[in-house]
């Protein structure tokens, strides 16, 4: 971001005005607070939330895993306004979630690691016996 300073003389003070060119200009900023991982269950629902400034107008919100773009594509996967909506998390929606938030001036975007910290159940199959291995990333010391 550019921050653009001014300095004035008044009545024999000097006064600095810091301020950030991009909002003045009306580029979209994100205000939403996106954490760095978002650990998850299966089965699980989660919405992300891509919300910008109150100066940033006329926006487009454009959300991205794993560098392909979202579409509303299923009723799992939901794209409501500025939403990103996974209801049912399943195993495949691992992965790096970016949110872009666009209008005519310019863009910003944030990003987040959705993981799963479930149990995984493994089945293993044997010649004619199949049986089931249980493994918890807590159980390990």
């Amino acid at each position: 971001m550019q921050v653009q300073n001014w300095l004035f003389e008044v009545n024999n003070k000097w006064i600095i005005i810091i301020f950030n060119i991009w909002y003045l200009l009306g580029v979209p900023i994100i205000s939403t607070n996106f954490p760095l991982i978002q650990n998850v269950d299966l089965q699980e629902n989660i919405i992300f939330t891509c919300d910008g400034t109150p100066i940033s107008t006329n926006v487009n919100v454009t959300w991205y895993k794993n560098a392909v773009r979202l579409l509303n594509q299923s009723n799992r996967i939901q794209l409501i306004e500025n939403k990103l909506i996974i209801h049912s998390i399943e195993w495949d929606d691992q992965g790096m979630y970016q949110c872009f938030l666009t209008n005519d001036v310019g863009e910003d975007t944030r990003s987040t690691w959705l993981k799963i910290k479930s149990n995984i159940f493994i089945i293993f199959q044997l010649k004619k016996f199949e049986f089931w291995f249980r493994w918890s990333p807590n159980s390990i010391c």
